[in-house]
């Protein structure tokens, strides 16, 4: 405040005029009020001035805010756009995984059914027992003369190669790759390993009848010897590295020979102490050797169809005329030492009966390489076996031989499993008949008494009754499983085609040339004809398990149904004339499908009454049709190869690679599509198994996907286009969650910086305005405070000395005072005024510097 308040007056002026002070009194009150009136203004000033900053600031702060919502709309748009886009992305790659499905479950080409190659068969001389070694460890064993052959345990999977047997029927020895030595004491049913101290392939094993010496002879031109039964084996020094393939052993267990590679013929008569080479006439490789009982006269055979003859104990080898140029793998003789038989590449069978003088060609009805050959003494009877799970038989000294056990090369026409998918047989051409007890991984040949082709087979759920239909209206039945058979009375002689057995075995139905269809209601001891109102082929025939409903199929685009088992047929329109070869319903015997010449499919939904044309995307004749139980997995197969797989109930199809051009005939699939067989040509037997796709069916993701696929075995470029577009797509949808995680980021990073009042929860840039509005109104309010007390101070100074002028101008001034004794006598005395808040007020009130 002012100083001029209280004007410096001399101690000792003169008493003023009572006027005269009270117009310095007003004077000084009107100053205080001016002064309050600029308290006042600044106390406006500061309130519209605060109110003014907080409006703006709450202006700027809404606005930001609403940018900023703005902003965070925006990004969570595009977040939500871009979520939907992945969620579509999401289905898409389930249609790109389905794709990549179909094209897996034909990636693979079905495995041919591996047919043991046979390297020894060995009898014993009651010609009962017998055993048979060959590749992957497999052994079988016989109690009846080979009529029934069942499969062994060796406990390895290396490929035997030879087999040796003792006098007595319990004990063998069996020896292969790796330097294996097997051996048994119970006729087979079980093998212990002997140690060969050899690591090299031993290809051929010999022991005298008591079984206490043998001989084992290999590669790099290994011998072993034995001299206690195979407890232990010993090394002897054979002067060659030449591999040596052949060994006999005479009774005695002294004179021994092996022959080999580059024409080795070797010979020891002293247990194998020392082993000489005998001279040989060629350089070719030698298999194997036999010598009459005193060692005095024996043949070799080897490459090229050589057959070399001795007369004087192995002293000279002159070669015989064998009048073939295949290889010639085994020999063995007879008990007279003049017969003698020789086997060896593409069914090759040579018979001598004047002691190598001549051989002759005996037909083997094979042509797969034969590897062995065993003869009893009295030389009447004999077994051959070889590749493709071949042994034949001969009962007549060799002049005919039969099959046994193994593969065939005749065409196979039909291939049927009963449910659980182990018990199968398949027919072919010639009466064929094979077996199968373990899933179709090995099939036996069985004795059906047939010459004429078997066209169709099919067996009932228990899998005891079976039933085949072949030419000239032949019908063969078992009851056992396959084991027996005996032929039924068909009552035609037009060739049957396609045959079905009911549920329960005893109704069946057999179709054939002519618009023949058969019925039996008697498992088949009699059969009916059944009015098919056709002449045409019919070549397939099938019925759904109430054994009412059923359909033929045939030449001409020919289609029959029936709804009463068969007593009454009605053909069906079918739209084409092309040959339908087979046709087959799902379960609801609604949806049926019909396949045939030229790539022909056709497809029904309303049981047969209508049918509609598929596109196969091929030309070839298409043999035979399969479908799972669920009517949407089904498999086609045909000319050259020919397979086809629908993964959609028939309306796509696409080609599965087969691995072979051969014709392939018939089909058999499980009703859980899990497994299944092809049969044709050549004897060919294709293992139909599906690939497991359960990974990848629930893979969510490329890595998976290539997971899944690693796991079945199925290379990337197997599947092609479709994973390509998957390789595509999984890359643009990485970069939308890329983006998707970066605008979410960017989110937070708004959301953090808008306030929130319904959130107890707050970010700092609300704690610093929080705390910046909060100061500003504390020191805004004191200042307000201290001047709203200063402006009334001044009011009420201002009106205590208006109050004291008057006085003093009524009263006067009292006469010995002086001015300025007058002006502080006029001072305030009462506590309101004297409490004001600050000093410089204090010093307002008193007047003075």
């Amino acid at each position: 405040m002012n100083d001029d308040i209280r004007p410096s007056l001399p101690e000792q002026a003169p008493a003023p005029a009572a006027r005269d002070v009270a117009a310095e009194i007003r004077a000084r009150a009107l100053r205080l009020r001016v002064q309050g009136q600029f308290v006042l203004g600044a106390i406006v000033f500061l309130l519209v001035g605060s109110l003014c900053i907080l409006f703006l600031s709450q202006a700027l702060i809404i606005s930001n805010s609403v940018a900023q919502s703005r902003a965070i709309e925006t990004v969570q748009g595009q977040i939500d756009a871009n979520r939907k886009t992945l969620a579509e992305a999401t289905a898409i790659f389930a249609g790109l995984r389905d794709k990549v499905a179909a094209a897996a479950a034909v990636a693979l080409p079905p495995a041919p059914v591996p047919f043991p190659a046979w390297r020894a068969v060995r009898f014993h001389t009651d010609g009962e027992h017998g055993l048979a070694v060959g590749s992957g460890g497999a052994i079988l064993q016989t109690e009846d003369g080979g009529r029934n052959w069942q499969p062994g345990s060796s406990g390895t999977t290396r490929a035997l190669r030879a087999l040796a047997r003792a006098a007595s029927a319990r004990h063998g020895w069996a020896a292969g790759d790796g330097g294996i030595i097997l051996a048994t004491d119970d006729g087979g049913d079980t093998w212990e390993s002997q140690a060969s101290q050899s690591e090299d392939e031993l290809r051929a094993i010999d022991v005298t009848p008591d079984g206490r010496h043998g001989w084992a002879v290999g590669a790099r031109g290994v011998i072993r010897v034995t001299h206690n039964g195979g407890e232990t084996w010993e090394v002897q020094a054979s002067g060659t590295t030449a591999p040596l393939s052949g060994l006999w052993v005479r009774d005695n267990g002294r004179d021994v020979w092996a022959v080999g590679s580059d024409g080795t013929i070797l010979a020891t008569h002293n247990g194998g102490e020392t082993w000489q080479k005998q001279v040989s006439p060629v350089r070719a490789a030698l298999h194997a050797v036999v010598m009459t009982a005193d060692g005095s006269t024996g043949w070799i055979v080897g490459d090229d169809g050589i057959i070399l003859g001795t007369t004087d104990g192995g002293e000279t080898w002159l070669p015989q005329t064998s009048g073939v140029t295949f290889a010639l793998r085994a020999v063995a003789r007879g008990a007279d030492g003049r017969s003698v038989w020789a086997v060896g590449e593409r069914g090759t069978v040579l018979l001598t009966t004047d002691g190598g003088a001549t051989w002759q060609a005996v037909q083997s009805g094979t042509g797969f390489d034969l590897h062995t050959v065993d003869i009893l003494p009295f030389g009447r009877r004999g077994w051959i076996a070889g590749d493709r799970g071949t042994i034949l038989t001969t009962l007549d000294g060799g002049a005919t031989w039969a099959a046994q056990n193994g593969g065939t090369q005749r065409f196979l026409l039909s291939v049927t499993f009963a449910p659980g998918g182990r018990h199968g047989f398949a027919v072919g051409r010639r009466g064929t008949m094979l077996t199968s007890d373990d899933g179709g991984q090995t099939w036996q040949p069985q004795a059906t008494g047939v010459g004429v082709d078997l066209t169709s087979v099919h067996v009932t759920p228990n899998g005891q009754h079976v039933l085949a239909v072949g030419d000239r209206g032949i019908v063969i039945r078992s009851d056992d499983g396959g084991l027996h058979w005996h032929e039924q009375v068909s009552g035609v002689t037009t060739s049957l085609v396609s045959v079905q057995i009911g549920p329960e075995g005893r109704r069946a139905w057999a179709v054939g040339d002519e618009g023949i269809i058969l019925a039996t209601q008697d498992g088949g001891e009699t059969w009916q004809k059944q009015p098919s109102g056709t002449s045409r082929y019919l070549v397939k025939v099938t019925f759904a398990a109430d054994a009412r409903h059923g359909w033929a199929a045939g030449d001409g685009g020919t289609v029959l149904s029936t709804e009463n088992g068969g007593e009454t047929w009605r053909q069906r329109d079918t739209g084409t004339t092309a040959d339908l070869r087979s046709v087959q319903f799902a379960p609801d015997m609604r949806r049926g499908w019909a396949v045939g010449n030229q790539g022909t499919i056709l497809a029904t939904t309303d049981g047969g009454v209508t049918w509609a044309p598929r596109i196969s995307g091929t030309r070839r004749g298409l043999w035979s049709l399969q479908a799972a139980a669920d009517g949407r997995r089904l498999w086609a197969v045909g000319d050259t190869g020919t397979i086809l797989v629908s993964q959609d109930g028939g309306e796509t199809w696409q080609v599965r690679p087969s691995g072979t051009a051969k014709y392939l005939v018939s089909a058999y699939v499980a009703p859980d599509g899990t497994q299944g067989m092809v049969v044709g040509q050549d004897g060919l037997i294709l293992r139909l198994d599906t690939v497991d796709l359960s990974a990848l069916e629930a893979a969510t993701d490329l890595t998976g996907v290539r997971i899944a696929l690693s796991a079945a075995g199925i290379t990337e470029a197997a599947i092609g286009a479709p994973l390509d577009m998957m390789k595509v797509f999984e890359a643009n949808r990485l970069a939308l969650r890329s983006r998707i995680a970066q605008e979410e980021e960017h989110l937070r990073g708004l959301t953090a910086t808008l306030p929130s009042l319904a959130s107890f929860s707050a970010n700092p840039v609300e704690i610093y305005l929080f705390t910046a509005r909060f100061a500003f109104a504390v020191v805004l309010l004191a200042l307000i405070w201290i001047l709203a007390a200063a402006y009334r101070h001044l009011l009420r100074l201002a009106a205590h000395y208006d109050a004291r002028a008057d006085a003093l101008s009524l009263a006067g001034p009292p006469a010995d005072s002086t001015f300025h004794q007058i002006v502080e006598s006029l001072a305030p005395q009462d506590a309101t005024v004297a409490a004001a808040p600050a000093g410089w007020l204090r010093r307002l009130m008193a007047g003075r510097r």
